[in-house]
């Protein structure tokens, strides 16, 4: 089945396309993001709040190394649950299915994130 944004095929979009380069995704990000969801999500008040924080949330972990809740939050300016939120969104299909990894610090019980392939 084909999907499709803004008349593209979802697979022509670099965010969707898995030989584009990471710079190539992060450009498409506040473009062709999929629409969010949720029970209190307001398309008019919350899209263009929540795109910036997806797009804060990928340019952070693509700077190649690995980076907790707390760093990422000290990065973009964003509350610890945003960030839980978009990182999860990374990984969703509609947003790109990228491949964002976690694991926990050496010798602490603090999970760190990192964007890993392309």
């Amino acid at each position: 089945m084909k999907k499709y944004i803004d008349g593209y095929q979802q697979n022509d979009l670099p965010l969707f396309n898995s030989t584009a380069t990471r710079n190539e995704q992060a450009k498409q990000i506040g473009s062709y993001v999929a629409e969010f969801d949720g029970k209190h999500y307001d398309k008019t008040k919350d899209k263009t709040r929540l795109t910036k924080q997806m797009q804060g949330v990928y340019d952070c972990i693509n700077m190649g190394s690995w980076k907790t809740v707390e760093e990422i939050s000290k990065v973009t300016g964003y509350p610890q649950p945003s960030i839980s939120a978009q990182l999860r969104n990374l990984r969703k299909e509609k947003f790109g299915g990228l491949d964002v990894r976690g694991r926990y610090r050496s010798g602490t019980r603090i999970f760190e994130y990192k964007l890993v392939g392309i």
